[in-house]
């Protein structure tokens, strides 16, 4: 291969990570919308959109597109809140809340979005906080959470057994006196009888 073929292969292929890195660490924001509908219902067919939420993965801002409280039809105070996994809208995941956490103006909402590995929301939930705003509080507060490896356990060194199933004895490391004892007598006999005069 001659210099400037194998110096375009070279820039062509660092030129090729450059624009791959930039494409992963670059993510735009994702938009999700979130549905509600009451516990009696009997489908998520009847659900009713409660907003649209937009975050980004990576800097984990988020803001409310839109967002309509749910309406109370009937006496019944649970709403099921969740999304569609997909498109077609078969796949319901969710949680369960009561109607007063929209209803209550001393309450903000706060949705949290579950996120996957790959940045999709595959839950989300509401929970109540105390509130500073005026009656008839339309405000939705939404936070990201994002998954936490499990600890894993501190495991010791396998037992080693020898060919007739039995333990072999363990074998403790020495310190440095311990296997270095000898040495110590002749760096002193060495330090005391080789200071001589010369003669």
């Amino acid at each position: 291969m001659h210099w400037p073929e194998a110096l375009s292969f070279l820039l062509i292929s660092l030129l090729s990570f450059v624009s791959s890195v930039a494409a992963s660490t670059s993510t735009s924001p994702q938009n999700t919308d979130i549905f509600y509908w009451p516990l009696s219902a009997s489908s998520p067919s009847q659900a009713s959109r409660l907003g649209e939420v937009s975050y980004d993965p990576v800097t984990l801002q988020t803001s409310v597109r839109s967002y309509t409280p749910p309406q109370k039809q009937s006496n019944e105070d649970l709403l099921r809140i969740g999304l569609f996994t997909d498109a077609s809208q078969k796949h319901w995941v969710g949680s369960l809340t009561s109607f007063s956490a929209f209803n209550n103006s001393a309450i903000t909402p706060n949705l949290s979005l579950y996120l996957s590995l790959d940045n999709e929301v595959y839950s989300v939930a509401v929970s109540a906080s105390a509130s500073t705003a005026s009656e008839g509080n339309q405000n939705l507060n939404v936070e990201i959470v994002r998954p936490t490896p499990a600890p894993t356990p501190h495991l010791n060194r396998p037992i080693v057994l020898k060919e007739d199933g039995k333990e072999t004895e363990e074998i403790i490391e020495k310190s440095f006196i311990q296997k270095y004892w000898w040495a110590i007598p002749i760096v002193l006999f060495l330090v005391i009888g080789g200071g001589g005069e010369a003669k």
